[in-house]
């Protein structure tokens, strides 16, 4: 009876820490939101939605990504929603990391090949190119383009790059003369 009692006493305190662990890894998704400092690679990912840029013939199926202020994501892939969730990006190393809750099918099966631990994936951008003009606009002929890469998971490291481009600014920062990181009271 002593050692049922030692193993159930170590059990649950495991249990309570990993508990603790999903957690806070949780809540860090889901109460942060993109630095919009004018500027920073966040906020120009959350400027606008980024099209894959593909041949008329392929309109339907092109990929488009979705970043929101409030730190939630949207991957869809022509009419279809692939995968939504919320995001952290992490602009040292140039990478979006992604968390999608299993249980309420944040991601489809096509999706699934890019997910590990059943709730993370990463989109690795590049050649980040965002000019906007003082009104916040897109300036006609200077549209903002990126290169997102995701790797699979599966152990095959095959990647699939997307070159995307915003045509439309979305994402209304309260005035674009204003460095909201340092103004907020």
């Amino acid at each position: 009876m002593k050692a049922l009692k030692i193993f159930a006493r170590i059990f649950f305190t495991i249990f309570f820490i990993v508990l603790i662990f999903v957690i806070v890894l949780i809540l860090s998704y889901t109460l942060s939101s993109p630095d919009t400092t004018i500027g920073s690679d966040s906020r120009n990912l959350i400027t606008g939605p980024w099209t894959e840029i593909v041949s008329s013939e392929d309109e339907d199926t092109a990929m488009k990504f979705y970043f929101s202020q409030d730190g939630t994501f949207q991957i869809v892939q022509g009419d279809d929603e692939i995968a939504s969730g919320y995001f952290k990006i992490d602009e040292d190393s140039s990478k979006i990391k992604l968390l999608m809750l299993p249980f309420v099918n944040n991601y489809t099966d096509y999706f699934s090949k890019y997910v590990k631990y059943k709730v993370l994936a990463e989109i690795s951008f590049s050649e980040l190119e965002v000019t906007l003009d003082d009104d916040d606009e897109i300036i006609e002929g200077e549209e903002p383009t990126v290169s997102f890469l995701i790797r699979t998971n599966d152990g095959t490291d095959e990647a699939n790059v997307y070159e995307c481009q915003m045509n439309e600014v979305t994402v209304d920062l309260y005035g674009s003369e204003y460095d909201l990181t340092n103004s907020a009271s």
